[in-house]
């Protein structure tokens, strides 16, 4: 379509130029006064600059050469990097919630996390990644603004005013980020726990604060989602184009169609169905164990005996 555009455009130029010529030799016979010469522009010049220019871009294009320092103005560089950039997120992610995890299963195990050296260190590891994951997440998001700017830029032909640069104001702007970000940086950090005690049914339930944000934790597998989807969307040719022209809204819901489209979509559910069912059997497993009956357990509803901090024997 490009190229049939460019023929179009010279050949228009020049028929543009030649009745700016007869023009020019017409109006002093018609006008004697008219003497000023118009200025026109050198337009079949610019086409062909135009025409030069595309040609070498696709010249360097099929010859994977590309310059580097102008990766911002390409789409294609744009979405590889956004792609490296999930998987950091999501590496980061995942290793604070095996960090979560690991404290829960400590805390199970009888440690006292008040007292646990080895709790505080995995908690430090489990802050550190989050954090690093919230950063990223700044980062990925530029890149999202950049991609609207170049399809807008891309789309309308707009030349050379692409405006390269996102700003941290524009990414705090952006309500998604603050979803996101306030799912991630749930977590408990070093130094600090808590237990929680209800009374149900005359019987003192509790959870420790371990517990709790390991369940919290549980979240970030939304991103698990995301690679999933930028895998799907990156494998379709043209699909900016088709989304203008057919006005498709390419997001989580056409990803999910084209995952449930073929006989892949059996395994994608199998698997999705396998992977909730042990997220949910852990939420349960862990909810389920009172804290009551562990050792680090120091609440009074726990001990309404005032004995020396000791559990009661379960059953009791």
């Amino acid at each position: 379509l490009r190229w049939e555009q460019v023929g179009e455009e010279q050949e228009g130029a020049e028929l543009k130029e030649r009745m700016n010529q007869a023009l020019e030799k017409e109006m002093p016979k018609k006008h004697p006064r008219f003497t000023a010469p118009l200025d026109h522009g050198d337009v079949v010049a610019e086409v062909s600059r135009t025409k030069e220019r595309l040609e070498r871009m696709r010249r360097d294009r099929e010859n994977g050469v590309r310059d580097p320092s102008r990766w911002r103005r390409s789409r294609e560089l744009v979405e590889a990097q956004s792609a490296r950039l999930q998987w950091r997120i999501t590496g980061a992610a995942m290793v604070g919630l095996a960090c979560s995890v690991l404290n829960n299963e400590l805390i199970f195990q009888g440690v006292d996390p008040a007292a646990s050296a080895a709790v505080d260190a995995v908690k430090a590891v489990t802050t550190v990644s989050t954090l690093a994951a919230v950063a990223l997440l700044a980062q990925y998001y530029r890149l999202v603004i950049l991609l609207g700017r170049i399809e807008v830029h891309d789309w309308y032909q707009l030349g050379g005013g692409l405006e390269e640069r996102v700003s941290l104001r524009e990414v705090l702007g952006r309500r998604s980020f603050w979803v996101e970000t306030a799912a991630l940086l749930l977590h408990l950090p070093p130094g600090v726990t808590f237990e929680a005690v209800f009374v149900d049914l005359g019987a003192p339930v509790g959870c420790r604060a371990e517990t709790i944000f390991a369940l919290v934790c549980t979240s970030r597998i939304y991103l698990v989602w995301r690679l999933v989807r930028g895998s799907v969307l990156r494998g379709i040719p043209n699909k900016y184009m088709i989304s203008r022209y057919c006005g498709i809204q390419m997001g989580n819901t056409f990803a999910l169609k084209m995952v449930l489209n073929g006989f892949d979509s059996v395994l994608f559910i199998v698997l999705t169905w396998i992977a909730l069912l042990v997220i949910i059997a852990y939420q349960y497993r862990s909810v389920e164990i009172t804290s009551c009956l562990l050792a680090s357990s120091t609440n009074p509803l726990c001990h309404p005996d005032g004995a020396d901090g000791a559990p009661p024997p379960p059953g009791t």
